[in-house]
């Protein structure tokens, strides 16, 4: 911005500052303190310097008025005047009467001479500051013991000295510095009002670069990152937090169309089946046993959706952390006995065996809601026995790790590709349909979601590991806790 835009802005009618315009404001204002401060001390100090120097002068000049004199035993004769002046300095002599005895001041300054000299103490020295006609002088005065020729006695009187000086050169010499401050205050103003907006412009580019992008984001465009500055300051981790929000939005967003886009196909298949089950039923008539059978498929159908229904608004409770949650101690040990008790029927008719592992040692205790926790076993367990083949084993095993209880549930089925791990508890994922026994519906792909949600409300995590051919493991950690 320059200088003339920068002074439309200021003329502009409701005008508010910019960021940019008031860091220049505040750089203006602080040069201004700044230098005024600074030029008042030099005024100052330089006034003084010379104010010392005038004095210095002065008392050279008082020591050659006094060896100027004839002196004679000590004394000063007055007869013998000198011929004293120096260039800008003048003097006067008095007797004890104030009575003039030899001066080199001008004519039209001796009364204004005369009238101080009356004024002033004559027994000490004495510096004063007077105006002798348009202009003022430094005057200093002191007492000389001198020996009167015209007194036979030869006792002593005592004379008395004025030096002064033009205090114009000194004042003359400050006004020009004055004046030299006072010009070159608003060039030094200006040069930093404009500099203060280059410089405010170069260190403001990654917001108004920040701001250009945030505006162009929408739900459908989240691809948009800000370019980051070269320097590792406040503003580039500014601009690297505002990309890292946008990586995180985008991803969610992307989860969330996904979300909506699997939940509608999920919700949208057995509603269509519902309707086409029900328009046959109704498309004529039938015998009771085939109404009984179309219901029952309404049933199923019908349980499927809400059960679908369920487990999403479960889900979002868990996310937005509404679901309530009891932190008691739980036995995974026990939690694992009464797990295997509710699947073996399962795991029998399956051709599984369904094992636990032996513990020793003191209970294996958690902290959390126990029926939360049965909830995530039963999905492992049951996605265990689900994708073991006949004649496997599924093993449940618990244990404690410092601060950490654990159980794990262990299978020797087919294992998952490592292409589906890191996506394997995102919602309504399913990975490849070899793991499901032929014959046999997958679920809807939300049960690893909700353990992992419950496991996360507890302050736990959800991990697996699994080698393709050789099986998956599946370990719930939690904080450990005593009874």
């Amino acid at each position: 911005m320059s200088m003339r835009g920068f002074l439309r802005h200021l003329s502009r009618p409701g005008w508010q500052p910019s960021l940019r315009v008031r860091l220049t404001l505040w750089y203006a204002v602080a040069l201004v303190l700044v230098l005024g401060a600074f030029n008042g001390f030099v005024y100052w100090r330089t006034s003084r310097q010379g104010l010392m120097e005038e004095r210095a002068i002065l008392d050279a000049h008082a020591r050659q008025l006094v060896s100027e004199l004839d002196w004679q035993e000590g004394r000063a004769r007055l007869p013998s005047l000198p011929a004293f002046d120096p260039a800008g300095t003048a003097a006067a002599l008095y007797d004890a009467r104030l009575r003039l005895l030899f001066t080199s001041f001008a004519p039209a300054q001796q009364a204004a001479v005369d009238r101080l000299a009356a004024g002033l103490p004559i027994s000490g020295e004495t510096f004063v500051q007077a105006r002798f006609g348009d202009e003022t002088w430094l005057v200093r005065s002191f007492p000389i013991q001198t020996e009167d020729g015209s007194q036979q006695s030869g006792g002593p009187t005592e004379a008395w000295a004025l030096v002064a000086r033009s205090l114009e050169p000194l004042e003359t010499s400050r006004r020009s510095f004055l004046l030299q401050m006072l010009a070159a205050t608003p060039i030094a103003l200006a040069l930093t009002v404009a500099g203060g907006l280059f410089l405010a412009g170069r260190a403001l580019a990654p917001i108004d670069s920040l701001t250009r992008t945030a505006r162009a984001i929408g739900r459908d465009n989240l691809s948009g990152r800000v370019p980051p500055p070269a320097t590792e300051d406040e503003l580039g981790r500014l601009a690297q937090a505002f990309n890292e929000m946008l990586d995180r939005l985008e991803a969610a967003f992307a989860r969330e169309r996904r979300f909506t886009q699997d939940a509608s196909h999920e919700l949208r298949t057995p509603a269509a089946a519902l309707l086409a089950q029900a328009e046959a039923a109704l498309a004529r008539s039938r015998d009771a046993a085939d109404y009984r059978r179309s219901l029952e498929v309404i049933r199923d159908l019908a349980q499927r959706m809400s059960s679908l229904v369920e487990e999403l608004m479960l889900l979002a409770r868990l996310d937005a952390g509404a679901e309530r949650m009891e932190s008691k101690p739980v036995d995974l040990t026990q939690l694992g006995v009464a797990v295997a008790g509710f699947m073996k029927e399962l795991a029998d008719r399956r051709g599984i065996r369904l094992e636990l592992a032996p513990t020793t040692g003191a209970p294996v205790q958690a902290i959390g809601d126990e029926s939360r926790l049965l909830r995530v076993l039963l999905n492992l367990v049951d996605n265990a026995v689900r994708y073991s083949p006949s004649g496997g084993r599924v093993e449940i095993r618990t244990g404690l790790d410092g601060p950490t209880a654990w159980i794990e549930v262990a299978d020797r089925g087919p294992g998952i590709a490592p292409e589906h791990l890191p996506h394997l508890f995102e919602r309504f994922y399913r990975a490849e349909p070899s793991r499901t026994r032929s014959g046999e519906r997958s679920g809807a792909g939300l049960g690893l979601s909700i353990a992992q949600a419950i496991v996360k409300a507890h302050g736990g995590r959800l991990r697996v590991a699994s080698t393709p051919g050789a099986g998956s493991t599946f370990r719930v950690e939690l904080p450990a806790g005593g009874a």
